[in-house]
């Protein structure tokens, strides 16, 4: 299934795939790809699903975009964010949490494909696996809001984690 990473933003404008490139390319990744399912509105650069590649074309993730009121996937995200909120601790952070969730008018997921790489794996792939990260970066940078992790948490707009979700049995 896959391990995936969300911004949840209270913006519905959505970053060109122009604007994604050339932040890419200033950062040194000019080797990703795009392929692009755009959503068939009017809006040229809008877009529902993008399959990220780098060097030699290897998925690196998937990213996919759903926006409050098309559909029922982010109503439905976020209904199940809040029961998961409803025993964490500490409680003012999940109430901030929540504030935030009601605010969200977007949801972008990133499946991550790409394996982490190991120490001994060479600088190129350690680079494209941290490319899921740098695309969560650009788009909470240009949208604003908070990101959730699978098995990680909700962090805040600074990265800092607020509500961790680990397992259960992970927690000592």
């Amino acid at each position: 299934m896959g391990h995936f990473i969300r911004l949840l933003t209270p913006s519905k404008a959505i970053p060109s795939i122009a604007e994604l490139q050339e932040a890419l390319i200033d950062l040194g990744y000019d080797s990703v790809t795009f392929a692009v399912e755009e959503t068939g509105e009017d809006d040229t650069d809008a877009w529902a699903f993008l399959r990220v590649y780098g060097d030699g074309g290897v998925p690196i993730c998937d990213v996919t975009r759903d926006e409050l009121g098309k559909g029922d996937i982010v109503a439905e995200e976020l209904n199940d964010f809040r029961d998961e909120l409803k025993d964490a601790k500490p409680k003012n952070a999940a109430r901030w949490v929540k504030e935030r969730l009601g605010e969200v008018k977007a949801i972008y997921a990133l499946q991550i494909l790409i394996a982490a790489p190991d120490e001994e794996d060479e600088e190129d792939e350690a680079a494209e696996a941290n490319i899921p990260n740098v695309l969560l970066a650009l788009f909470q940078g240009y949208l604003g809001g908070v990101i959730q992790g699978d098995g990680e948490g909700f962090s805040n707009e600074d990265g800092a984690l607020v509500i961790s979700q680990f397992a259960e049995d992970d927690q000592g």
